[in-house]
Order: structure tokens, then sequence, then C-alpha cells
């Protein structure tokens, strides 16, 4: 045994000798003399002897209360010394030194492990995996532990939110089925020669004409970026909570007519009125039949007010009327369309011939 806790041992060993010793005379001294007291007293006053008996009592019991306090300051302080005199003065190998405060430290992470164990069962039985995640992650930082309850309580809140906003976004880009997957607002740049208004797409990117069911046209020459920005605010629209989809015009009506076969054609419009924003792209590119005018004034009836709609058209949007030929379905369309629409015209050169003369 080390010297040092050797004469720690011989310490408290004397003290404990006189703790236990002194207060077993003390004792007896009173006792013996309150003995006397209460025999005299009963043979002079007998009514006070149950007094006499009861401080007695009382004086023994004082005792012993002392020496059990006695006791535990004398434990509290044997075992700092004992710690301090391990932890400072201790001889000996430093491996087993370590291999020790290693083995206790492993005993007390797993006492603590098996407290919270509970405690991760029932998040996980509540879909809070990511919160318990983070919560065990916070056990093995010393700064995240010195903070307050609130603060890491907020910090795992805010985990378990950015997890399901990341999931659901997620599910709602997949459904959406954007033709340019990674097309953002904040990735749109405004070349002088696009003409295309900052202020009018930071407005855009609020999504209040989601909000409000309105109808954004988006016109410009071949090349010039018109799916991208409408694919952007779809995205955007995701982001904030909406659900969309992505249809190019010639796909979408074939989609339609063959519904109209099959016999899904009411439970595919009830779908499609059902989306937030529908983006149809490359709108009046190739000749438009009959039934597909019927079928877009049904789309555009049922969205009326009701949703919004991201139409994107190398045709102006003051030649439709012509594009669509039939009058009658033509005034009803451009009717439900182009009022109060918000309306982007893209200018410039094709920005696919500008990206491959810079890979050349």
């Amino acid at each position: 045994m080390p010297r040092g806790i050797m004469l720690v041992w011989v310490v408290v060993m004397l003290i404990a000798l006189m703790v236990a010793v002194w207060p077993q005379k003390q004792r007896a001294t009173v006792a013996t003399w309150m003995s006397a007291a209460v025999e005299e007293e009963s043979n002079e006053h007998p009514t006070r002897l149950s007094t006499m008996e009861v401080l007695a009592d009382g004086i023994q019991h004082s005792r012993e209360e002392v020496n059990a306090a006695i006791g535990v300051r004398l434990l509290e302080s044997v075992h700092r010394l004992l710690t301090r005199s391990t932890c400072g003065r201790a001889r000996g190998p430093p491996q087993a030194q370590t291999s020790r405060m290693r083995s206790l430290n492993q005993t007390l992470n797993e006492g603590d492990d098996m407290l919270r164990e509970p405690t991760m069962e029932k998040l996980q039985g509540m879909r809070l995996g990511v919160m318990a995640t983070a919560w065990s992650d916070q056990q093995h930082s010393a700064d995240v532990i010195a903070l307050s309850f609130d603060e890491r309580f907020a910090m795992l809140v805010d985990a378990e939110w950015m997890a399901r906003e990341n999931k659901r976004l997620g599910r709602a880009l997949k459904e959406a089925k954007l033709r340019i997957s990674e097309a953002s607002v904040e990735g749109i740049d405004y070349p002088p020669r696009r003409e295309l208004d900052k202020g009018i797409i930071r407005q855009l990117g609020t999504c209040k004409w989601v909000e409000e069911h309105q109808v954004i046209l988006i016109t410009g020459m071949t090349g010039t970026g018109k799916t991208y920005v409408g694919c952007a605010l779809a995205q955007q629209a995701c982001r904030k909570g909406y659900r969309a989809m992505y249809r190019r015009a010639s796909r979408f009506f074939d989609e339609l007519r063959l519904a109209r076969a099959d016999g899904s054609y009411p439970r595919l419009l009830a779908r499609i009125a059902r989306i937030d924003v529908l983006v149809i792209d490359d709108f009046a590119i190739a000749p438009v039949a009959e039934t597909e005018r019927r079928d877009l004034l049904e789309v555009l009836e049922d969205r009326y007010s009701a949703r919004a709609t991201v139409i994107t058209s190398q045709l102006p949007p003051d030649r439709w009327h012509d594009y669509l030929a039939d009058p009658t379905v033509a005034d009803a369309i451009c009717d439900r369309v182009l009022h109060a629409a918000h309306r982007i015209a893209l200018k410039g050169p094709s920005r696919r011939k500008e990206k491959d003369s810079n890979n050349t």
C-alpha cells in the first residue's frame, strides 16, 4: 500500500477510536448522574419523575445523533482524502491508474446508458428517431451539456423539425417530377440582355401568388431559360409546403387521352385539381386537336380561382387565341388564363448555344 494512503488510514483509525470511546464514557457518566437525580427526585416529588426520565432519554438520543453526524462527516473527509491521495500522490504504474480511471468512467457511462434507455425507446416509439439520436449525441459533447435545459431542448426540436422538413420536401419534389430538379429561385441569374426583373422574381419567391391562386405566364424564344424559371418557382412552392406537378404540354395531353380511354379520366382531373401548383411546359409547340382543347379547358376550369398554374410557351399570349383555332373554346381558355396573370418575358440569345460555346 502506498505510504500516503497508509498514513491516511492511521489518522482515520485514531479519529474513529476517539469518537467511539469518548462518547461512551460521557454517556456512562451522564447516565449515572441522571439515574441518581431521577431516584432522588422520585422520592421527593413523585409527579416530576416522567419529566426527568424524558430529559435523560433526550440526552441519550442527542448523543447518538451527534455521533451519527460525526461519523458521516468523518466518512466524507476520508473519501476526499483518499481521492486526493489517489489522484495526486499515489505511486504506481501510470498504466494501472489510467486503466482504473477508464474502468470507472466506463462503469458510470454504462449506468447513464441504462437510465436513458427507456426514454430512448419511448422516443423511437413516438417516431422521434432524429430527436433520440440528437439527444444521444448531446451526451458526448461537453459544450452542449454546459448549456441550459431550454437551449438543449430547442436544439433537439430543431433537429427533429429539420429532418421532417427535409423528408417532406423530398417527397414533394419526387411527386412533382420537375424537369430540372436542381432549379431554384436563388440559382436564377439576371444578365442585362435577359431583361429579367429581379424584384419580380423576389416577389414571386414569397409564393403569395400560390396562396392567391394566380397564373404565371413565362414566354420567350427557345433556350432562354423558361423551363428553369418555371421549375424554380415550383420548387420554391414545394419548399413553402405546397404540392406541385410538372408536365410537358404534349405528354400532358397524352396522359389525359389515355385516362379518357381507360375510364380514369374523372379521377385524373380530380387529382390535378388538388395540386397546388401545376406547371405546363412548352405549351403551343404543336397544333392542338379538338379533344386537347376541351381537356385543357376542363383542367383550367377546375383550377380557376382555386389553384395556381404556371405556363411556359414560345408563343406570345396575344397569339394564343389564333393558335387555339376554335373561337368559343379559345375565348374561354384565354379569359381564365390571361387576365390578371403575372407575365415574364425572357429575351436574349439561346443559353444552350452560350453553354456549348463556353465548353468549346
